[in-house]
C-alpha cells in the first residue's frame, strides 16, 4: 500500500485533486494564468525567504503541494484539444472536405469495420483531433496510415439511450472523441497510405501473423496469439472474451505489468554478455529500454502498454543506479509521468484497477507472506496470496464497472498462473523471431500446442459458471467506503492499534447504513420509465421492488437495457403484460396509451402523456386538439418521418415532445 508520509505520495495525491477540480469547474484558460502567476510570485517569495531550510519550511510545503495542484488543473486544461484552437471543431462545415488518416483499428460491428481516425486537414487547414471511423464491410477495409478525403457529415456520439446501459459517448470523450463518421465510396476517396510508425507497426503486426501461419501454427489460435501479444483484439470472439471472463483472468488479455515484467527480464538475460565490456551496463539498459518501447510500438502504444513500460523503465534505471529499489517510487513517478502527459488516464478502469492491484500487493503482501521449508509450496502460496490480494484490492471497481466478480480466480491462479510465465516467454521468443523470418517450425508447432493447452484450461475453468456471483450493483459513495475500510485494515496489519480497530469497525457500520438506506429509497421508489428499443415498445411502472411491464411481446426474454434496469434496482416481483391502447394512471397522473387500431373519438379522457407507439395512423392534429396533453411521448417503434412529422405538429402547439431516439428513456418519478 501507499506510505502516506511520503512526501512524493502527497504530491501524486495534490496532482490528482487538480485534475479532477479541472474537470469538474472547467476553468477558464485566465483564471488559470492568474492563480498560477500568484503561485509563482508567492513560491519564489518564500524560496528567497527559506534559504536553506526549504525542507523544514511548512509554508513551502504546503506551496509545493499547491503547485501540484495547480499543474494538474492546467494539465488537464492543456490537453483538453477541444481547448485548442487547430482543433477541427473550430473549423468544419459542411461542405469541408476532410482528411482523415486512420489511426487504429476497433473490434467491429455487426455491419461495420470500426476504426479511430485522426482530422489531419479541413479544407486546406491543417487541424487536430480524433474521430471514431464507420466503414461498412461490403465497401472496403482500411489500415493504419490509410487516408481518405470525404465530405460526410460528423455526427455526435450518442449518449446511453437506457438507464444504467453503458455511455459509450462518456468513454469516448476520456479520450477525446466527441464525434464519428460514416463513409462509403461514394463520399470518400482512397489515398495513397501515410508511412509512419503506426503503418510500420501494423505491417510488422501482419508479418508476424503470416509467418507463424506459414510454419503451421493453428489458425484458429491465431485470434488469442494477436490478443496476448500483439495487442490487437478486434479479431477475438466475444465468445471467448466471455470465457477468460468467467474464468477470472480477462486481464491476461491485456499486454500490461505482467508481460512487460517476464519479457523485460528476457532482455537482460539476453544481453547479459555485454555486460562484460567496458560500459557494457550502461549499453545493456539502453539496449533494453530501446527493445522494450520498441514493442510498446509494436503493439499500438495502447494505456496499459505504455503504464507498464513506463513503471518498468523506472525501475530498470533504478537498478542500473545500483540503489536499492523502491517499487512504491518507481510506482508513484511511472503515474506521475503518465499523468502529467495526458491526465485522461485518470478516467481509464485499466489504468485505476492495474495501479491498485500493485499497490495492494506492495502494501498487503508483506504482511500477509508465510513461508514454509519447501520452495514448492512456497511458489504456489505467493501466487495464490498475490492473486488473491491484486483481485481483493480491484473488487470494488470490478463491481462498480462490471457488476460481477467470480471466486474461479482462484482456481485460475493455481492451474494456470504458475505456468503463463513459461507461454509468455516462448510466445515472445517466437515472435521477435517472426519478425525476421527466422522462428523454427519446431518452434511455432510448441507454441501452438502451449497456446492451445493454455486455452484449453481457459475454456474447462469458465465451464464452471455455477460458482459465477453477479450482478452486484455497487455506487461510488459504496466503493469509498469499501476502500476505506481496505486502508484502514491495511493500517491495522501494519501498526497494530486500537485505532484502526476503531477505524476499520466505523466505516463497516457506515457501510451498513448505507445499503439498508439504499433499501429504504428502493422500497419507496415509485416511477414509470419508457425505454427506447428499435422497433418495439416497452414500457416500465415500478412500485419500490415491484414492476409492471408493458411490452409489444410479453413473452420473450427482457431485453438487457430492461435486464440491467432490474437488477441495477433490486426487482423482485415482475408482472408482465402486452402493450394495448389504454389509460394508465399514476399518482394523479394520466398516461394514454396510442397505439394502432386507437379511436380516440371514443376516449374521453384529459391525459398528461400522450404514448406514440407502432406508428398509429390518426389524424395527429386533431387528437392534439381533442386531447390537449402537456407532453407526447415517442419512442422506438415509430417510423423516423413520422417521428419528425410529429415533432413539428406539437412545436407549432408548444406541446412539449420527448422521443426516446433523440432524448433518450423518458423517466417519470411519482
Amino acid at each position: 500500500m501507499v506510505r502516506f508520509d511520503y512526501i512524493p505520495t502527497w504530491l501524486s495525491l495534490f496532482l490528482i485533486l487538480g485534475i479532477l477540480c479541472g474537470k469538474e469547474f472547467n476553468l477558464s484558460s485566465s483564471t488559470l494564468f492568474f492563480s498560477s502567476l500568484g503561485l509563482i510570485i508567492g513560491l519564489g517569495f518564500f524560496l528567497f525567504r527559506s534559504h536553506r531550510k526549504i525542507g523544514r519550511n511548512n509554508f513551502f510545503l504546503l506551496f509545493s503541494a499547491l503547485t501540484f495542484f495547480i499543474i494538474g488543473v492546467n494539465s488537464y486544461f492543456i490537453h483538453q484539444i477541444v481547448n485548442q484552437k487547430a482543433h477541427y471543431k473550430n473549423h468544419v462545415t459542411d461542405s469541408s472536405a476532410i482528411l482523415l488518416e486512420i489511426e487504429k483499428e476497433l473490434k467491429p460491428s455487426q455491419n461495420n469495420h470500426k476504426y479511430i481516425a485522426i482530422v489531419r486537414q479541413i479544407d486546406q487547414t491543417a487541424v487536430r483531433g480524433k474521430v471514431v471511423l464507420f466503414v461498412p464491410k461490403k465497401e472496403f477495409s482500411l489500415a493504419p496510415g490509410d487516408r481518405l478525403l470525404t465530405k460526410t457529415t460528423l455526427v455526435p456520439i450518442h449518449t446511453a439511450l437506457n438507464p444504467n446501459d453503458f455511455d459509450y459517448r462518456k468513454y469516448m470523450q476520456n479520450e477525446q472523441i466527441s464525434e464519428q463518421i460514416f463513409i462509403s465510396e461514394n463520399n470518400s476517396i482512397e489515398l495513397s497510405p501515410n508511412k509512419n510508425l503506426g503503418r510500420s507497426a501494423f505491417l510488422m503486426r501482419e508479418k508476424i501473423s503470416n509467418s507463424l501461419l506459414i510454419n503451421d501454427f493453428q489458425a484458429s489460435l491465431l485470434p488469442l496469439v494477436q490478443t496476448l501479444f500483439l495487442g490487437q483484439k478486434q479479431d477475438l470472439s466475444s465468445d471467448v472474451f466471455d470465457e477468460f471472463r468467467r474464468a477470472g483472468v480477462v486481464h491476461i488479455l491485456a499486454i500490461s505489468g505482467l508481460h512487460i515484467s517476464i519479457l523485460i527480464g528476457f532482455l537482460f538475460l539476453v544481453f547479459q554478455p555485454i555486460t562484460k565490456f567496458k560500459k557494457g551496463m550502461t549499453i545493456r539498459l539502453m539496449l533494453v529500454l530501446f527493445v522494450l518501447w520498441l514493442y510498446v510500438f509494436l503493439v499500438g502504444y495502447s494505456a496499459s502498454v505504455v503504464r507498464a513500460a513506463t513503471m518498468f523503465t523506472a525501475i530498470s534505471i533504478g537498478l542500473y543506479s545500483k540503489k536499492k529499489i523502491n517499487v512504491q517510487s518507481a510506482l508513484i513517478a511511472s503515474m506521475f509521468i503518465l499523468l502529467l502527459l495526458n491526465p485522461n488516464y485518470l478516467w481509464q478502469v485499466g489504468f485505476q484497477m492495474s495501479y491498485l492491484a500493485v499497490f495492494f500487493i506492495v502494501g498487503f503482501y508483506p504482511l500477509l507472506r508465510v513461508k514454509t521449508n519447501y520452495k514448492v509450496i512456497n511458489y504456489f502460496l505467493t501466487l495464490l496470496w498475490v492473486t488473491i490480494i491484486a483481485q481483493t484490492g480491484v473488487l470494488p471497481l470490478s463491481l462498480y464497472y462490471f457488476h460481477q466478480t467470480s471466486p474461479l480466480f482462484l482456481i485460475s491462479g493455481i492451474l494456470i498462473l504458475p505456468f503463463i510465465g513459461m507461454l509468455l516467454g516462448i510466445g515472445f521468443i517466437t515472435i521477435f523471431l517472426s519478425i525476421f523470418d527466422l522462428a523454427p517450425i519446431l518452434l511455432v508447432k510448441i507454441f501452438s500446442m502451449t497456446i492451445n493447452i493454455f486455452y484449453k484450461s481457459v475454456h474447462f475453468i469458465s465451464t464452471l459458471n455455477t460458482f459465477e456471483i453477479e450482478p452486484i450493483y455497487f455506487s461510488k459513495l459504496s466503493v469509498f467506503l469499501l476502500y476505506l475500510i481496505l486502508f484502514s485494515l491495511f493500517a491495522f496489519l501494519k501498526h497494530k492499534n486500537q485505532l484502526s480497530i476503531y477505524l476499520t469497525l466505523c466505516f463497516i457500520i457506515l457501510l451498513q447504513f448505507h445499503f439498508i438506506h439504499q433499501k429504504w429509497m428502493t422500497q419507496r421508489k415509485n416511477q414509470f420509465v419508457l425505454f427506447h428499443q428499435y422497433k418495439e415498445s416497452i414500457l416500465l411502472d415500478q412500485k419500490g421492488q415491484k414492476v409492471k411491464i408493458f411490452e409489444t411481446h410479453p413473452n420473450r426474454e427482457n431485453p438487457s437495457s430492461v435486464q440491467y434496469f432490474l437488477e441495477a434496482n433490486r426487482i423482485k416481483e415482475i408482472e408482465k403484460r402486452g402493450l394495448k391502447p389504454a389509460v394508465l394512471e399514476f399518482e394523479q397522473q394520466c398516461l394514454l396509451i396510442v397505439s394502432q387500431d386507437f379511436h380516440f373519438r371514443e376516449v374521453n379522457v384529459k391525459p398528461n402523456f400522450l404514448l406514440m407507439c407502432n406508428s398509429p395512423k390518426v389524424n395527429f392534429d386533431r387528437m392534439l386538439d381533442h386531447f390537449q396533453p402537456k407532453m407526447i411521448l415517442v419512442d422506438g417503434s415509430n417510423y423516423p418521418d413520422l417521428v419528425k412529422k410529429w415533432q413539428k405538429t406539437a412545436m407549432s402547439k408548444d406541446i412539449i415532445f420527448h422521443y426516446t431516439g433523440a432524448d433518450g428513456a423518458f423517466v417519470y418519478s411519482h
